[in-house]
């Protein structure tokens, strides 16, 4: 075995002159160089082999499954500290209304002890209880739509697998995908990824801004 040394292209012991780029061939390379060939020739093959299932997931999509992932842990940790924001807010109001004298009246409406019916103190707190439950909401549908991407990006056999659980249980048969269940599992993992990441980066941006 001989290997071109211009372009690299590997030939046989016969030749002289290289088959792709015309330069002059060298000595055939050592057994331990033509092993070392071999291995690489096929280590491609394997995974260009890998690459025509369906199974195959690209780096883009990989790259998506791991965003998730970090965004999924991202947002569990700003749920945790919304709540307990909210809670902090929550004492605090009533701390401020105790100091207030605000006690209710036979129909249940605040009265203050300078006997006013609203205070301009207090309408800060519910409406940041109300913007800390917002961002709640969107970073848990976020949290939600991020799940299915990471899992189809990431573990695509176990998806399927599960899918067929009762398939295969049922009828001991197994399956394969079809290029369209693939496609569009992609497809709708693509657009829920894009809606979590959107609502991920809006949960996070407007809770520093709060």
């Amino acid at each position: 075995m001989k290997r071109c040394s211009s372009c690299g292209a590997v030939q046989s012991d016969s030749r002289t002159v290289c088959i792709d780029c015309g330069a002059r061939l060298g000595a055939p390379v050592s057994s331990d160089e033509e092993a070392a060939i071999n291995e690489a020739t096929l280590d491609k093959i394997d995974r260009a082999g890998e690459r025509t299932e369906l199974f195959y997931t690209p780096l883009i999509l990989r790259i998506f499954g791991f965003v998730s992932a970090a965004s999924i842990a991202a947002l569990v940790i700003l749920l945790c500290i919304t709540s307990s924001r909210v809670g902090s807010v929550r004492r605090e109001m009533e701390d401020r209304m105790g100091a207030l004298g605000v006690v209710t009246d036979g129909s249940g409406d605040l009265v203050f002890a300078d006997g006013s019916t609203e205070h301009s103190v207090l309408l800060e707190y519910p409406e940041k209880i109300y913007e800390l439950e917002e961002i709640s909401m969107v970073a848990l549908i976020s949290l939600v739509l991020l799940i299915i991407p990471m899992l189809i990006f990431l573990f695509p056999k176990a998806i399927w697998s599960l899918d067929t659980l009762v398939m295969r249980n049922a009828y001991g048969v197994g399956a394969e995908p079809t290029f369209i269940w693939v496609t569009a599992a992609r497809v709708v993992s693509v657009i829920m990824f894009a809606l979590g990441a959107a609502g991920t980066v809006y949960s996070i941006l407007a809770f520093v801004r709060l």
